[in-house]
């Protein structure tokens, strides 16, 4: 039976994230996933989308920023407990608390004086720290012993911070925003090999 596998999400990509898993069986029923994530993305590129929602244009503080690019890290640990037959781990039905922390760099401008058409605007750098703690309820299933897809579903509780510029977590955030904090659910899905 597999004692490890590397994944990939290929959800994050179209939100410009790079996500790497790496998962080792460490008992009969337990497994360790560690994943590793790096960030880039741009408004003209292809997360361009998801930007529009997630980091749209919004007031923090009372200043107006125009987002036009996003680059960071992060990585998050997952302790899976596998429910049925040890002797498939890591491969099954699995429960799994995590733990995530992200810090991302948000560029573009801000709004810094004049009306329409003309406002003036200067470059400006937010940088964000993301903390969330959950729980994943998911199952990996094998493809050909070599192949593997794993799917989850879940509910995190996530708090955000500006670094350097707010000593508090931010307030008001739609959920669907990288700045949100609060309670959230979460879901997805990797592919990958089994060793």
């Amino acid at each position: 039976s597999a004692k490890f596998s590397f994944r990939l999400n290929p959800i994050r990509l179209f939100e410009g994230t790079f996500a790497f898993n790496y998962e080792q069986r460490i008992a009969s029923h337990w497994s360790l996933d560690i994943t590793a994530m790096g960030t880039y993305g741009t408004k003209q590129g292809l997360s361009g989308a998801y930007m529009n929602v997630a980091m749209a244009d919004f007031t923090t503080n009372g200043t107006s920023y125009n987002t036009s690019m996003v680059m960071g890290w992060g990585v998050m640990a997952q302790p899976k407990h596998f429910l049925f037959s040890s002797k498939q781990t890591p491969v099954g039905a699995y429960a799994a608390p995590f733990a995530m922390f992200r810090r991302v760099s948000i560029a573009g401008e801000r709004y810094v004086g004049g009306f329409a058409p003309w406002p003036q605007m200067e470059e400006a750098t937010r940088n964000l720290n993301i903390y969330a703690v959950g729980v994943m309820l998911g199952g990996k299933v094998p493809i050909l012993k070599v192949y593997c897809i794993d799917f989850y579903v879940g509910g995190a509780f996530r708090l955000s911070n500006y670094y350097g510029s707010e000593k508090t977590f931010t307030k008001y955030k739609r959920w669907k925003e990288l700045d949100y904090s609060g309670v959230l659910p979460t879901a997805g899905i990797s592919i990958g090999i089994l060793r």
